[in-house]
């Protein structure tokens, strides 16, 4: 899940700043000193990536419900669904994909803003925005379970204490260490698992920002590269995906996706300096391009290539090429598509999708059992509706106050306050009359 808040820099002093350019208010109208850093959009694009990852996760508490014995819903077959839902997984790739975005789009407003960055401040504003949430939602994941059993006795069901996680659970997970254990990874609640590979990419960002103060699009070129060649290196040394897994949860493994953000805010930050935007049907093509990215990515054509040519990560890079389109249409260019991500309710979602994100999986499995053991259905499509619907608008409302408690208090650093002038002595006019 991306952590990054949505880029916000600062215009200069005395400097009246419009809304950030949408749509409908394209930003040749702005003039290149006037333009807004600051992308809503974003926002909306973390609002569809959660949504959709909450429809795959409620479909796994419903019991991965497949086949047209148990997708029969009101006497008709929506096995076909499943193939969708399959796929649905990429949009935490977009995440990965919207890090690198955020994380470079405040260094490319200027030359001088990659040159002064503070790597003390970076860390600092890091480790101040993603800890508290991130933390409060491990003792949500613990608790939630042992609370649930306490209010069922009360009310005079039964229920059975759940097993805590181990020590070295929790330590590995405090430490966002926990994908590169094995046991460990998966433990807590199985969204965390993208927290650890974030984390690994804030820890390599410092060199990379050094390394582009020379050379930006080389030290890309070479990031994408280089996860390329690690991804086939794995897929050739591990035949067996199951022990591919931590491997490709690296960031070596996903650093073509970072990679990828970074190169979109490049491009998106050369027309925000020009103060213009592409035309729309440019960004509707980058859309439809996307979608093909997508598709071919899950469709089976990957299977039907040569053995030897499968060994590179095809898939990986097809979704970055389809998450990178999607956000260079919808920053770069007036596609009327980017109405819809900036839309007021979905830039709400997407602010608080972070504590959303922390949530939602457990929210989403417990909810299932809800409708399992409370209203006696069976696992399959009944109980995904119910979630995918009903389930995702609780969790929604539970995210809101986590999010003004936990997350929002760190979204920003605190500002300095100015010390105040130290006071002078009265000033003694000094006479310029002679003695008579």
């Amino acid at each position: 899940m991306s952590t990054v808040q949505t880029p916000d820099v600062q215009a200069p002093e005395k400097q009246q700043v419009p809304k950030a350019a949408s749509a409908s208010a394209p930003l040749e109208a702005l003039g290149p000193t006037k333009t807004a850093w600051r992308l809503p959009v974003l926002d909306g694009l973390r609002a569809m990536s959660c949504v959709m990852v909450y429809f795959i996760h409620s479909w796994m508490s419903s019991g991965s419900p497949d086949g047209p014995t148990v997708m029969t819903l009101w006497g008709h077959d929506f096995s076909w669904t499943v193939r969708i839902v399959h796929t649905l997984f990429t949009f935490v790739d977009l995440f990965m994909v919207l890090c690198g975005f955020c994380l470079f789009w405040p260094l490319c407003k200027t030359p001088e803003a990659i040159r002064d960055w503070s790597w003390t401040n970076y860390v600092y504003r890091r480790l101040r925005r993603i800890c508290p949430p991130y933390y409060a939602a491990i003792a949500f994941v613990i608790l939630l379970p042992q609370l649930l059993v306490v209010c069922t006795r009360l009310l005079g069901g039964e229920a059975k204490f759940q097993p805590n996680p181990s020590m070295g659970s929790i330590v590995s997970h405090l430490a966002f260490a926990h994908t590169l254990f094995p046991a460990y990874w998966a433990d807590i609640t199985g969204s965390f698992w993208s927290l650890g590979l974030e984390m690994q990419f804030y820890l390599v960002f410092p060199l990379v920002v050094f390394l582009c103060r020379r050379q930006r699009l080389a030290v890309i070129a070479g990031m994408i590269v280089a996860s390329i060649i690690f991804r086939t290196m794995v897929n050739i040394l591990l035949p067996d995906q199951n022990d591919q897994r931590l491997w490709t949860i690296s960031f070596l493994g996903r650093w073509m996706e970072f990679a990828v953000g970074m190169a979109a805010a490049i491009i998106a930050a050369r027309y925000y300096r020009r103060g213009q935007l592409l035309r729309g049907w440019v960004g509707t093509t980058a859309v439809v391009a996307a979608i093909g990215a997508y598709v071919l990515a899950w469709n089976g054509t990957i299977e039907r290539l040569p053995a030897i040519v499968q060994l590179l990560p095809w898939q990986t890079m097809l979704i970055s090429i389809s998450c990178g389109l999607l956000i260079f249409a919808v920053t770069s260019t007036r596609t009327f598509i980017r109405r819809i991500f900036e839309s007021k309710p979905v830039v709400k979602l997407g602010l608080m999708s972070y504590s959303f994100y922390l949530i939602h999986q457990t929210c989403a499995w417990f909810i299932a059992e809800f409708l399992r053991k409370r209203l006696h259905l069976e696992n399959g499509p009944q109980i995904w509706l119910i979630n995918s619907t009903l389930g995702l608008a609780l969790v929604m409302v539970l995210a809101y106050p986590f999010y003004r408690v936990f997350e929002k208090p760190f979204i920003s650093a605190p500002k300095k306050k100015a010390k105040p002038a130290a006071a002078r002595p009265p000033r003694v006019p000094v006479s310029t009359s002679t003695a008579a």
